[in-house]
């Protein structure tokens, strides 16, 4: 199912991404995980003919700009021009879709932007995992030592390219769906077009009082989607949805076979978008 190509112009940057469905859909941004790209969406676009989806190319990824050589890639930077990409659509209310890295964008977002948020839809992630104090340090000094990695990623071939991301756990049609709007060409390979900043370690991470002050900011129904071979941190996943469950007047958890990518498979996808109907007949303005 072919996206429409979509471009925006926010903070000097040119964002790209693509949209499915009527323009007067019920409308959802859509945002991808991390090394990702738009075409995260595609196959659970067509299971959602009632909604107009519009999936970022979130900076720094895909066919989108890189940041200025003084900027940062930590969730918090891809916040602002978000809110600039919602200006330019023109939308006041709508809902917030996000896979993993994605998800915990999209949580940071609904948060910030409450008022407007209709619903919180998240593919295997959420939040991250709190940080203790004594890691602070250590964490920051990783982040600085890190900001000098800026060689590109290349590959033999768009072949190989693809059996890396099967090696890391993608299946085949995952990886060869990432690898349409992933490569670029060059000198006869194929470079990843994700900017290899998105590789150094984040600056700081959130404490728990931190990941709790988000939760109690969420007053819109939210619905996780939860991989049994998904992201991993298990025990910290548990903590975060029994802590979002006393927090959030709707939250809802549902397990789904499959690995993390699992919203890019036919029959994973049709299953989310059954239980995204129910959801959203659930969900009042």
């Amino acid at each position: 199912m072919s996206g429409q190509e979509m471009q925006w112009q926010v903070d000097g940057l040119t964002l790209r991404g693509l949209a499915w469905g009527p323009e007067d859909g019920h409308p959802v941004l859509a945002l991808h995980g991390w090394l990702d790209n738009a075409l995260s969406f595609e196959m659970l676009a067509g299971h959602l003919p009632q909604c107009r989806i519009v999936a970022l190319d979130l900076t720094g990824h895909g066919r989108s700009a890189w940041r200025s050589a003084d900027a940062t890639y930590q969730i918090w930077d891809d916040v602002p021009q978000i809110a600039g990409v919602l200006a330019e659509l023109g939308w006041e209310r709508f809902t917030m879709m996000g896979h993993s890295r994605g998800a915990v964008v999209a949580t940071l977002t609904a948060a910030a932007l409450a008022d407007r948020v209709h619903g919180l839809i998240l593919l295997d992630w959420m939040l991250p995992p709190p940080m203790a104090d004594a890691q602070v340090v250590p964490q920051f000094r990783k982040f600085l030592a890190d900001r000098t990695k800026r060689t590109p990623r290349t590959f033999g071939s768009a072949e190989a390219y693809i059996e890396r991301r099967v090696q890391n756990g993608n299946t085949r049609a995952v990886a060869e769906t990432i690898a349409r709007r992933g490569l670029g060409r060059a000198d006869g390979a194929r470079r990843l077009l994700g900017d290899p900043r998105l590789y150094g370690a984040s600056a700081l991470k959130l404490s728990i009082g931190q990941i709790e002050a988000f939760l109690d900011a969420l007053s819109m129904p939210a619905i996780w989607f939860s991989c049994r071979k998904g992201q991993g941190k298990q025990a910290w996943a548990d903590d975060l949805q029994s802590r979002a469950r006393a927090r959030l007047a709707r939250f809802e958890v549902v397990e789904l076979d499959g690995h993390h990518h699992a919203h890019m498979e036919t029959e994973t996808a049709a299953r989310i978008a059954m239980h995204l109907a129910d959801f959203w007949r659930g969900s009042t303005d």
